[in-house]
């Protein structure tokens, strides 16, 4: 079954019109309509809500699933990371999917699993200025106070495929070096 029949029957399976369902799962109508009429596939953290709201397994709803299995497999590993992140690390990663709606190029389901990954984990916040057409990122620290610092850097939309090779070669070459200096210790071990 189709993932846009599947929300569709989840809907109408609890009597709900669309604005209900939308209000329910904390989104606009409209963004339901695209998602029953399968314009736009909706994000993990969407599946997500729809399954703890309406307290649906995420076996049950893979079950019969149009999805490929590693389309399933990305999406539950998001899932499990939207258990235990922060509300500010869900605006990253509601900001990192608006930018991905946006531009228009393709990424790899690696650079968007490490976009996300890094949005989960990083003490930063990503936005994005649709009027600029940039990706405002701000890193920040706290000081001896407990008052964040921020500095601000911005990106271009045309620099951003350039900003993700840069993040899946750094984190490339830095998973190489653990695993070199892992084998390392273990032939000095031996």
């Amino acid at each position: 079954m189709e993932l846009s029949e599947k929300i569709k029957k989840i809907r109408l399976d609890n009597n709900l019109s669309q604005k209900d369902f939308a209000n329910k799962i904390g989104i606009s109508t409209s963004s339901i309509q695209k998602y029953e009429y399968g314009n736009v596939k909706p994000s993990s953290e969407i599946l997500f809500k729809i399954l703890k709201v309406f307290n649906i397994s995420e076996k049950d709803f893979f079950n019969n699933s149009s999805l490929s299995d590693d389309e399933i497999s990305i999406i539950k590993m998001d899932m499990e990371l939207l258990e235990v992140i922060s509300d500010e690390h869900i605006e990253n990663k509601k900001n990192i999917d608006i930018i991905l709606e946006y531009i228009n190029f393709d990424i790899s389901d690696y650079q968007k699993y490490l976009l996300y990954s890094i949005a989960c984990n990083g003490d930063f916040k990503i936005k994005f200025n649709s009027e600029k057409k940039n990706i405002e990122i701000y890193f920040y620290k706290k000081n001896i106070n407990s008052k964040n610092i921020y500095s601000c850097f911005e990106l271009k939309l045309p620099d951003f495929r350039n900003f993700l090779l840069l993040i899946e070669e750094s984190f490339t070459k830095n998973l190489m070096e653990i695993m070199y200096f892992n084998s390392e210790k273990a032939i000095f071990k031996e």
